[in-house]
């Protein structure tokens, strides 16, 4: 082929086929590749690139695909990014480090929050019961000849909340079981180093033999969180491992286990209280002291016992104390337990020593135990001390465990057990009549037979439910009657055709027919979760039918009025959570007789109290075709109807009567159609705006007829009361016409009448009212008070007519009284007249004058203030300033007539020199010295 070099721009485009073994193609600038690309060799790339999104098959046929999402590329460090998947067929994938260090090659899992390569965003740990994030997986899988399914897993996940510089993982090893497609998490390596074997599986320790025998370690089902501690050396001969109660194994003595001792003659089942201290060696108990949960201790009412479990000791008697005591309010503690004598029980107190045997550290040793012989609880049980230290008397806990050693001695025939033997090998016959009857739980284990006649044990009934889930498919058999219990009659029976009842007591209350469910008592629905749960009733026939919720009173005999029907209760709860009965739906009887049977339903809510109140009553009537309705409960019951509502009639038999209100702003009204074919022209009654708050009553007549008519402007006209008429005592006027007399009338309180002419007689007499010509009496009519506040008197104006003698007694004027120039008010000559006038502003003369027969002037108040009065003989004058006759009242002269008195007996007559006039003063006094006769000298 050419050599050479190719420049840039060159043109040259030569097809290159083949590259001699041994030989190489260098590019120094780019490779725009537009075909395939075939190394019988190797392809090396240093520090070049291939980034391409349309790459295409990488390595011969349907090996793997590149698209615009799973871009390889190389970068600088050779690293490989963006790659989806990789497929490798008939070979396998080989990761190589050559290096002449210590470097390995490594498969690396990075997780980050942040969708760019390379850009960080923080992972997120476990949050409250959630799972943090999963830093990376290796997944195993096997095809099941349809589809690949996972076997195995190995995961890596954050354990708590990551930091910087701060990442707590935890691995987690899962496989999946026998029948399952899923794995289940089996060990797991937490944050903190410690290891995890998860369900209650065991870490087996197998042998070295083709047997793979084992030995296992695993958890109680019910252990509470614990650690066992093993011991810092190596055990000796005849040792064994022994744990306190901080789990920390010890070892023991086989020979101090078997240090046995005195058996007691009971125990103590609980901690105790005593009021005194207790010492080393004896504990001192008072009246009442030394029982548990009130019951037991001791009693010196007949100085004659102590009891414990049940028992009662004598004097000498050995008693086991392994709970604890309360000395002196110190708090419960286990250092005072041991093997104590019971002393003298004459007196009244008991004091407890501890036995000779076991009162030093030299004989109370750890394995030390003993026999207990009575109680209702410990009887036949044996106690070891577990203590592993050397036990300081009085300071050391001592903690007791029930404890069996030497192997059974003797099986003696009981509930459960038959045929018994004291030696040698015992062969067990269960009697299953003599086991108790009970309920197993979940945590209860099975007995089974295996396959190859050896006795094993599923762990829990749970794994029984599990196994006969996954292995049995279906139970069909034509001869089964009946699946339950015989004890309590409860069991489902197949006995009757097309039929499946479930039973209690021997009596159906759940049937599965062909025809349908029957359910017999009461039924329950619950559901924790929203709008939950939900009864649908669905039919789905092509037709117009619908299902049917029915209920039926069947009682065997007769029904009678009153009988209920069906009830539909709704309960809620209250502000108490009480559950309360707030509406229901109620269906009886009201009539039962044959062929006149009528019902009644009624709707009932709980009415501000809590008790029910009937809302809506729908009821059977007096005759057929007739249902009454009666609506609310309570004077103040409101009914509201949104829309209109169509009747034939409506009786409102109540005190409150019919209320009409306009929604709107407008008042209330009632439209009263013609009676030709319900046509559309009506008359509206309504009120006027503006109503008092009276609330006025109309009252109408009793009689029959046309009351009143409405105009088009809303105002009453007669003339549009045609064939009316208004009765007035024995008199009938018709509306429209005139009369000539209204008789029975007695009074008329109006504010206000519109009329031409109205008449009113008086005797032979008649005073007439017109509009155009104002009121006039004819005849002897007396005005007895009149209030005048303008018009005329006789057709003339009041202030120039002269009215006659006797007419009036007394007038007032509220306004104003006014008098034309010249007239005159006259009085007559028997009686006084009384005139109050107040006076006008704009009178240009006189505002008040009174005068005599002959003109002359006798009382005159002038517009200037001035008040004249000429001739007036005035027999008592209080003047209180001011002027008389036009001059200062010092000025003026005051004459006192014969036979008046100038009197200033409540004032001061105030006298200068020489004013004094006359020849003498007689009579009185003066600074109450009495004056006969004062004469001018």
């Amino acid at each position: 082929m050419p050599t050479g070099t190719v420049t840039q721009g060159s043109g040259i485009k030569t097809a290159i086929t083949e590259v001699d073994a041994g030989g190489t193609l260098r590019l120094v600038g780019d490779l725009d590749i537009r075909g395939i690309i075939s190394a019988d060799t190797q392809f090396t790339l240093d520090s070049t690139k291939i980034v391409t999104s349309e790459l295409g098959v990488l390595e011969g046929a349907e090996k793997g695909t590149a698209t615009s999402s799973k871009v390889l590329v190389a970068d600088t460090n050779k690293a490989v990014s963006g790659l989806g998947s990789i497929g490798l067929q008939d070979s396998n994938l080989n990761i190589q480090k050559n290096s002449a260090d210590t470097n390995d090659s490594q498969i690396v899992f990075k997780k980050s929050r942040n969708a760019t390569v390379d850009g960080h965003t923080i992972v997120e740990g476990p949050v409250g019961e959630g799972v943090g994030d999963n830093l990376g997986s290796i997944q195993w899988y096997g095809s099941d000849g349809d589809k690949y399914v996972i076997g195995a897993q190995i995961q890596a996940k954050l354990d708590s909340l990551p930091g910087i510089n701060d990442m707590p993982t935890e691995l987690v090893f899962s496989t999946t079981p026998n029948n399952e497609s899923t794995v289940v998490d089996r060990l797991s390596i937490s944050e903190t180093g410690d290891i995890y074997i998860h369900d209650g599986k065991s870490l087996r320790l197998r042998d070295n033999t083709g047997a793979n025998d084992y030995i296992g370690f695993k958890a109680n089902p019910n252990t509470t969180t614990h650690t066992l501690t093993m011991p810092a050396t190596v055990g000796g001969a005849s040792q064994y491992l022994m744990t306190d109660s901080s789990g920390n194994l010890s070892w023991s003595s086989i020979a101090e286990a078997a240090s046995v001792r005195a058996s007691c003659k009971a125990s103590t089942i609980g901690s105790f209280t005593m009021a005194s201290t207790a010492s080393v060696s004896t504990l001192v108990l008072a009246n009442g002291e030394g029982g548990y949960n009130g019951s037991g201790g001791f009693d010196n009412t007949n100085n004659t016992f102590i009891s414990q479990d049940g028992f009662s000791l004598s004097e000498n008697d050995r008693i086991l104390i392994k709970d604890g005591v309360n000395s002196n309010d110190t708090g419960i503690s286990n250092k005072w337990n041991g093997i104590y004598t019971v002393g003298s029980l004459s007196g009244t107190t008991l004091t407890l020593t501890r036995s000779t045997d076991y009162n030093s550290s030299s004989n109370i040793k750890t394995g030390s135990y003993t026999f207990i012989e009575n109680g209702n609880v410990n009887n036949g049980k044996s106690f070891i001390l577990i203590t592993s230290d050397t036990v300081n008397v009085g300071v050391s806990l001592l903690e007791f465990s029930q404890f069996s050693v030497g192997g059974i001695t003797e099986i003696i025939a009981g509930t459960g057990i038959s045929g018994g033997s004291s030696s040698g090998s015992v062969t067990l016959s269960i009697d299953f009549t003599e086991l108790p009857s009970q309920a197993p739980n979940l945590v209860d284990k099975i007995v089974m037979l295996d396959s190859d006649n050896t006795t094993d044990h599923l762990t829990s009934v749970s794994d029984f439910v599990t196994l006969v889930g996954s292995s049995l498919t279906s139970v069909i058999n034509s001869s089964f009657t009946k699946i339950g219990t015989g004890v309590e009659q409860e069991y489902i029976s197949f006995t009757t055709s097309n039929e499946i009842n479930m039973c209690i007591n021997n009596t159906p209350k759940l049937s599965i027919k062909n025809t349908g469910i029957e359910v017999s008592g009461s039924s329950k629905f619950t559901s924790s979760s929203t709008n939950e749960p939900v009864i649908t009733i669905e039919n789905t026939t092509n037709d117009s039918t619908s299902g049917i919720l029915k209920f039926i009173k069947d009682k065997g005999a007769a029904g009678a009025s009153g009988d209920t029907c069906g009830l539909i209760q709704f309960y809620g709860d209250d502000a108490n959570q009480d559950q309360n009965l707030f509406s229901q739906i109620k269906s009886d009887i009201i009539s039962h007789t044959d062929n006149e049977e009528g019902g009644r339903l009624t709707l009932s809510i709980a009415s501000h109290d809590g008790e029910l109140q009937s809302g809506i009553i729908l009821s059977d009537g007096d005759a057929e075709d007739e249902i009454d309705v009666v609506i609310g409960s309570g004077v103040n019951s409101i009914t509201t109807i949104s829309g209109k509502m169509t009747t034939t009639g409506i009786t409102i038999d109540g005190s409150e009567g019919l209320k009409i209100k306009n929604g709107s702003s407008g008042p209330g009204f009632m439209e009263l159609y013609e009676d030709s074919d319900n046509g559309g022209n009506k008359i509206i009654l309504t009120p006027p705006n503006g109503l008092p708050s009276s609330n006025p009553i109309l009252t109408l007549p009793i009689n029959t007829g046309t009351l009143v008519s409405s105009g088009d402007t809303g105002s009453v006209t007669n003339n549009m009361l045609s064939n009316s008429s208004i009765g007035i005592g024995t008199t009938t006027i018709s509306l429209g016409s005139s009369s000539s007399s209204l008789i029975g009338l007695t009074n008329i309180d109006t504010t206000n009448i519109e009329t031409t002419n109205i008449k009113a007689k008086d005797g032979t007499s008649s005073a007439i009212i017109e509009d155009s010509t104002g009121i006039m009496t004819i005849g002897s009519s007396v005005l007895t008070t009149t209030d005048i506040n303008s018009g005329t008197i006789d057709n003339t104006s009041i202030g120039a007519s002269t009215p006659s003698t006797g007419v009036f007694t007394t007038l007032t004027t509220n306004d104003q009284l006014v008098v034309n120039a010249g007239a005159t008010i006259i009085g007559d000559n028997t009686s006084e007249i009384t005139l109050n006038v107040r006076g006008v502003s704009d009178q240009t003369s006189h505002l008040f004058n009174i005068e005599t027969d002959g003109g002359d002037d006798k009382l005159s108040v002038s517009s200037g203030g001035q008040t004249t009065i000429t001739d007036l003989v005035a027999t008592t004058a209080d003047i209180n300033g001011g002027t008389i006759d036009n001059s200062t009242i010092a000025t003026s002269n005051i004459t006192v007539g014969s036979g008046k008195t100038l009197n200033v007996t409540d004032g001061t007559l105030s006298l200068k020199d020489n004013q004094i006039s006359g020849d003498k003063v007689e009579g009185g006094t003066i600074d109450a010295i009495t004056i006969n006769t004062l004469t001018s000298t």
